[in-house]
């Protein structure tokens, strides 16, 4: 039967050890509701849990310390004396050997067939931008609308006035020309 790497301590901490820390939890917890609804128990359960607690705490002090991964392996890009290369084209993706057509070669050759180059996204940009302008200037015409309608009720009043004016006048005339 083969032996399991590590020995004692390893079997201590990675197998025992976390079994009797749950174990140890779980009666804490117990006893927290013990107490809480006022059982008997309670305070035998909470010290057995806190004891097992306290134990492991002081074990784990102990612990070896966890190989640390070296990651750089699966990411070059972590690794200390690592240098960037040039930015890598879609061409030089799908070159790679087994690989299909690229995503972006794709999406490339789509682009060209629909005849979008940079000048189309650059008049697609002015637009929307003559957009947005359009939009805030037609609230100010709205703005203009309702003055205009103010201004037309305010010339209807006038015109009210001035014949009732014309009315007086011709009153004042007529008791004049009687004198």
């Amino acid at each position: 039967m083969a032996k399991k790497k590590g020995g004692f301590g390893a079997l201590l901490y990675e197998t025992i050890m976390p079994k009797i820390y749950g174990i140890g939890a779980s009666v804490v917890i117990v006893g927290a509701l013990f107490k809480i609804q006022h059982w008997n128990g309670a305070n035998e359960m909470l010290i057995i849990g806190l004891s097992v607690e306290a134990g492991i705490f002081f074990l784990s002090a102990f612990e070896p310390k966890h190989a640390e991964v070296d990651w750089s392996k699966v990411y070059p890009e972590l690794a200390e004396d690592y240098e960037a290369p040039a930015t890598q084209t879609a061409t030089r993706i799908s070159n790679r050997p087994g690989a299909g057509e690229s995503p972006l070669l794709k999406i490339d050759e789509m682009l060209k067939t629909a005849k979008v180059d940079q000048n189309l996204l650059d008049n697609l940009g002015k637009g929307l931008t003559n957009l947005a302008t359009s939009t805030s200037q037609m609230n100010n015409l709205s703005n203009a609308a309702v003055a205009t309608n103010e201004y037309a009720k305010n010339v209807q009043a006038a015109s009210t006035s001035l014949m009732e004016m014309n009315k007086s006048y011709g009153v004042a005339m007529t008791a004049v020309k009687a004198m």
